[in-house]
């Protein structure tokens, strides 16, 4: 009976943190650090754990094939966490608009509309995955009577990934009285995607990326007890695929955004019911900590304390008046992104009944808040104060007329020009704009296979569904499935 006790605490203290936390939402950000689909221990581990820990063929090694599928849900919060705080859509006018109780949340012109423009934006980011997984794993003890080798084992996997994102923007209430006689754009999707911006458009048609997203490498040993398995390992991984395009906002990428990455794991199984029992009842625990090492990326930020200021007109100090930049193109900077860690625990029921196999999972995965920073010490377009939020008229300097700063200005209004031109600095920027932020995704699977044991050659087939819950906004929900074969020799 106390054996039971424990197992419930267990459970009863993991199902918590999906209890306690309260909900934690982010917004304006650039980067959404997406799950892959194979970074899940109920993914790769379900039926594979009964092979690889105990083989019995002659080779001593065991494969597995994956198929798998999985598409993310429309929430609200995911909206949020690209668009301003608490809004699921973005109103947007220019200076001309003036209805009664109208309020707007950007303004047209910051992204060439003209001023009697108005309308409404909407985005719904949605991502699928599919593609498949090998794994080969073999035990080392094959190699020499030592003991040294006798409970080592090494294991190589490849997951082929097919990533396809759509940020669905869309438009509704478009009014437009100038369409005819000014330049485009002429609406919002026109405008967030425009050639003149360099980075971070907005896509209007669906984006994909496919690929092997990493080769991994583990190393680990098994002790095996009465009742208890027990196996520790660590692995490393090369990144093969390539990192997200900065050019557009939510563009896939395959992996872990092509950082590599070192960890350590744990997989403890127990055989709770008799040797002599029909039914055989297993309780087990994985879990797994994984390092994601720094690399080199392009990352657009905004201005502290202005949301979605990457969207407004920008000059240089002393340019002519009329000419400005698109922010966007002066706020994409070479960055070191530094992610810290992925973290996934994992515990589960396993009831096996002659060959038919049931397994049900719970798991929490998460990672850290990325850290953006300069790549270089000193950037000189922001150290040497060249860039500025773009004013309505000029000042004079030195004698010549040129065009003014206003450093009040918001995404939503336009400031009163400043008197002396006003410009960036390195302190003016928000790095955590262009992070993803952290994610803790709470993850439901139901698996039923055959397994075919203490043969010569032991197979197994399987099928799963599973649902991945997002407790925060900073990564997607979905549902999906997968299914899987191996055997072991």
């Amino acid at each position: 009976m106390n054996k039971f006790s424990a197992y419930a605490a267990l459970t009863c203290l993991a199902f918590s943190t999906f209890v306690l936390p309260r909900p934690q939402e982010v917004y304006s950000r650039s980067f959404m650090f997406t799950r892959s689909i194979h970074n899940s221990l109920a993914f790769r581990n379900a039926f594979w754990h009964d092979f690889i820990y105990d083989k019995e063929g002659s080779i001593r090694g065991s494969w597995q094939a994956i198929g798998f599928h999985q598409q993310s849900q429309s929430l609200g919060k995911t909206q949020r966490y690209f668009l301003q705080k608490n809004k699921d859509c973005v109103t947007i006018a220019g200076d001309a608009v003036t209805d009664e109780f109208f309020t707007r949340d950007m303004r047209a012109e910051w992204v060439g509309l003209p001023s009697t423009f108005s309308g409404t934006l909407t985005i719904d980011p949605l991502q699928s995955q599919s593609g498949g997984y090998i794994e080969y794993n073999q035990d080392l003890g094959i190699l020499s009577d030592s003991s040294f080798f006798k409970n080592l084992w090494c294991a190589f996997s490849l997951p082929f990934i097919f990533v396809e994102n759509d940020f669905n923007p869309r438009q509704s209430n478009v009014h437009n009285p100038d369409a005819q006689t000014t330049p485009a754009p002429h609406d919002i999707l026109q405008a967030f995607s425009q050639d003149s911006w360099a980075y971070d458009k907005f896509p209007t048609t669906k984006q994909h990326a496919a690929g092997a997203a990493e080769l991994r490498v583990d190393l680990g040993s098994t002790f095996k007890g009465h009742h208890l398995r027990l196996a520790y390992y660590s692995f490393f991984t090369a990144a093969l695929a390539p990192k997200q395009d900065s050019a557009w906002l939510f563009s896939p990428y395959v992996g872990n955004d092509h950082h590599w990455s070192i960890g350590y794991g744990i997989h403890m199984d127990y055989l709770m019911s008799q040797e002599t029992s029909q039914v055989d009842w297993s309780f087990f625990i994985d879990c797994e900590m994984s390092y994601l090492v720094h690399n080199k990326q392009h990352r657009t930020l905004d201005i502290f304390g202005k949301p979605w200021s990457r969207f407004l007109q920008f000059r240089r100090r002393n340019s002519p008046p009329g000419e400005t930049i698109p922010g966007v193109n002066v706020m994409t900077i070479p960055v070191i992104v530094r992610p810290y860690g992925i973290f996934d625990f994992s515990i589960g029921w396993r009831v096996q009944m002659s060959m038919v196999v049931c397994e049900v999972t719970y798991s929490v995965w998460g990672h850290d808040e990325q850290k953006v920073k300069f790549r270089d010490t000193f950037l000189d377009s922001f150290c040497n104060q060249e860039y500025g939020i773009a004013g309505a008229g000029t000042i004079e300097v030195e004698g010549k007329t040129v065009g003014a700063s206003a450093s009040k200005s918001t995404i939503s209004n336009q400031a009163p020009d400043d008197p002396t031109f006003i410009a960036l600095t390195p302190y003016d920027l928000n790095f955590q704009s262009a992070a993803g932020s952290s994610a803790t995704n709470h993850k439901a699977q139901i698996a039923f296979g055959i397994e075919r044991k203490h043969v010569a050659v032991e197979t197994f087939l399987g099928l799963a569904v599973f649902a991945d819950i997002a407790q925060k906004n900073g990564a997607l929900q979905a549902i999906g499935g997968w299914a899987k074969c191996g055997m072991s020799f």
